[in-house]
C-alpha cells in the first residue's frame, strides 16, 4: 500500500481536515442511502426479500469508515447486519457428563427395578404366611420389612445354607421361623437377631434344610445353595431399604447405563453385586443374613470415578469434583459401620466395580498407542478380576473363620465402641 493511500485511509487526529463524504448524487452515496432506507423498512425478524450485499461492499476504497466529522449522522453509515451467534467450545469448558447423554435405553435398570419391587412384595407376603404379620413387629423392623428368618427362606445370603459350618451343623436342630421357644427344647436361633415373640403353633424344631428353604440340598449332609450370592442382590430388608437403593438405582444407575449400553452396564452391576456378597461371606459373621443391591450400587459409584478421570483435562475444577466423590464414598462407608449393615459387601462391590468398570467403560483414546495400552491394562485387570473371584470363593468354601483370615478386618464393618465389634462377632 502506497504512502498516499495510507494517508487517504488513515484517521486524522491532527489539524488536517477530516475527509468529506462524496456528493449526495454520487453512486456510492446513493447506494448507501438506499441500503439504509431498506434496513429501516425491514422488520428485525422478517427475512430479506432479496439477496442483500454486505454493508462493506458499498463503500469506496478511498472513503474511511471512521469519519469523526460526520459522527452521529445516521444517514451516512449503513446499519450493520444483525449479529449471529457462533457456538464456541472453550478448551476448559465443562464436559457433557454421562447423566446428560442419551444414547442407550436403560433396559437393564428398569427390568431389575421391577424385579426388586416384585421380590419385596413376595417377601412381605411370605412373612405374612410364616409369622402372621406383613412386617416384623416383635422386634420391630425399622426398615418396615420381613424378619431375618423370612429373608433366609426367600434367598438371602446366609452362609450356613451355602456350605458346612461348625456353628450351624446340618445335623443340628433350629428354631423354626413360625415358632417360638415354647415347645422347642434345645433349638438354636438361626440368626443373631432376637427371637420372634409372636405366639404361633407349637411344634418340633426345624432342620437346617427347613430353615434355608429354597431348593433341597443335593447331599442332605452338605448345604450347597451357592446361588444366594445372586438372589440376595434382588432382596431388601424392608420398604425403607428398597426406597434408598431405588433412588440411586433409578438415577445414577439408569444414566450410567444409557451411556455405557445395557450389556456392559449389566456385567459391571452384576459383578459388583455378586463379588460384594462373596467378600462379605468371607469376612462377615457366619450367622448374619445379608440382602440388598448396595454392593452393585457401589460398583456404580466406582464408575463415577472412572468417568471423572477419563475427562479430567476437560472438566472445570476436577479436584473439586474428585473431592465430592471422595466425600460420598467415605460417608457411605462410615454409614455402613452401623449395626445391621454389611459394609464388606459395599467394599467388595466398589473394588469389583473399579476393575470391571475400567474393562467395560467406553474410555476414549487419542491415538493407536493409547488404544493398545488401554487394552493391555484391560487384559491385566480382567486377569486380576478373575483372580479375585477365584480367591474369595476359595476362601469362602474353605470354612476358615474370618478372625483367622484377618483379625482386624472386623473394624471395617463395626465401630470399636463399647465392645460393639466383639458382640457383633459373638
Amino acid at each position: 500500500m502506497t504512502e498516499q493511500h495510507q494517508q487517504e485511509r488513515g484517521v486524522h487526529f491532527n489539524d488536517a481536515p477530516a475527509p468529506t463524504p462524496p456528493p449526495h448524487d454520487s453512486p456510492a452515496s446513493q447506494s448507501r442511502d438506499n441500503l439504509v432506507q431498506e434496513n429501516r423498512s425491514m422488520s428485525p425478524m422478517a427475512p430479506p426479500s432479496h439477496q442483500q450485499p454486505p454493508y462493506y461492499e458499498s463503500y469506496s476504497a478511498q472513503q474511511p469508515y471512521y469519519n469523526y466529522a460526520n459522527y452521529g449522522n445516521s444517514n451516512y453509515y449503513p446499519t450493520p447486519p444483525p449479529h449471529q451467534t457462533v457456538p464456541v467450545m472453550m478448551a476448559n469448558a465443562k464436559p457433557e457428563y454421562f447423566w446428560n447423554r442419551r444414547a442407550w435405553p436403560a433396559v437393564f435398570t428398569y427390568i431389575t427395578a421391577a424385579g426388586m419391587l416384585g421380590a419385596l412384595i413376595y417377601e412381605l407376603v411370605k412373612n405374612h404366611q410364616v409369622t402372621g404379620n406383613v412386617i416384623e413387629m416383635s422386634p420391630f423392623n425399622i426398615m418396615i420389612g420381613p424378619s431375618a428368618d423370612t429373608m433366609i427362606l426367600v434367598g438371602a445370603r446366609f452362609v450356613p445354607c451355602m456350605h458346612e459350618t461348625d456353628r450351624f451343623p446340618v445335623t443340628g436342630t433350629y428354631q423354626c421361623p413360625n415358632m417360638t421357644d415354647y415347645g422347642q427344647t434345645g433349638a438354636t436361633a438361626p440368626t443373631l437377631s432376637p427371637v420372634q415373640t409372636n405366639r404361633t403353633l407349637v411344634g418340633p424344631p426345624c432342620t437346617l434344610q427347613d430353615l434355608c428353604g429354597m431348593t433341597e440340598f443335593k447331599d442332605p449332609a452338605v448345604p450347597d445353595q451357592w446361588y444366594r450370592f445372586l438372589t440376595a442382590i434382588f432382596l431388601h430388608s424392608g420398604v425403607i431399604h428398597w426406597l434408598f437403593n431405588m433412588f440411586v438405582h433409578m438415577s445414577l444407575g439408569a444414566s450410567m447405563e444409557r451411556f455405557m449400553n445395557p450389556i456392559r452396564y449389566a456385567i459391571v452391576w452384576l459383578a459388583s453385586g455378586a463379588f460384594g456378597f462373596i467378600f462379605g461371606g468371607v469376612f462377615s459373621p457366619v450367622g448374619n443374613a445379608s440382602v440388598g443391591c448396595s454392593g452393585a450400587l457401589f460398583g456404580v459409584v466406582a464408575l463415577l470415578f472412572i468417568d471423572l478421570f477419563t475427562q479430567w483435562r476437560t472438566t472445570l475444577n476436577p479436584w473439586w469434583e474428585f473431592t465430592k466423590l471422595i466425600f460420598l464414598i467415605l460417608f457411605s462407608f462410615v454409614f455402613g459401620l452401623l449395626p445391621g449393615l454389611d459394609n464388606f459387601a459395599h467394599i467388595g462391590g466398589f473394588v469389583a466395580g473399579l476393575f470391571s468398570g475400567i474393562i467395560f467403560f467406553p474410555i476414549p483414546t487419542a491415538n493407536r498407542t493409547a488404544t493398545i495400552s488401554l487394552w493391555v491394562i484391560r487384559l491385566i485387570l480382567l486377569g486380576g478380576l478373575v483372580g479375585m473371584f477365584y480367591g474369595m470363593i476359595h476362601l469362602f468354601y474353605s470354612g476358615q473363620d474370618s478372625e483367622e483370615i484377618c483379625s482386624w478386618c472386623k473394624y471395617l464393618a463395626c465401630l470399636p465402641i463399647a465392645d460393639m465389634c466383639d458382640a457383633y462377632y459373638s
